[in-house]
């Protein structure tokens, strides 16, 4: 078969993984195929150089499947500390996030920490 020719392959290779680890199935689906070669005679080295992952990280979920089934393999609950943002607010700020901080009247096009943390101070107290 001939090999296909991608142009700029790392921007599809970004593209990719962000889709994969953007939801909890992807990052559980993730782990399942790079489990599933271990478990097809791979050491968790060779895996883990085949999907980017540490072959520590490997080892670990290996580990967990072995230990709690297939549930090991899902994301756990990670509380984490609670928001101090009002819920009722929420709304409001992800449509200001949509649109461009220019229609806001700032002075850039894309947001970043700095003018989120600006905006949620002067809009939101």
């Amino acid at each position: 078969m001939k090999r296909i020719s991608i142009p700029d392959p790392e921007t599809f290779i970004a593209g990719v993984e962000d889709e994969i680890f953007r939801t909890r199935e992807g990052r559980y689906y993730h782990r399942l195929h790079v489990v599933l070669h271990v478990l097809r005679g791979q050491s968790c080295y060779e895996a883990a150089k085949i999907y980017g992952d540490s072959p520590r990280s490997v080892e670990y979920w290996v580990r967990r499947l072995l230990t709690n089934g297939l549930a090991g393999l899902q994301d756990r609950e990670r509380p984490g500390r609670p928001s101090q943002f009002p819920t009722s607010h929420l709304e409001k700020l992800r449509n200001d996030l949509l649109r461009l901080p220019r229609d806001l009247d700032y002075d850039q096009n894309l947001w970043d920490g700095v003018l989120l943390s600006h905006h949620l101070q002067k809009h939101y107290g």
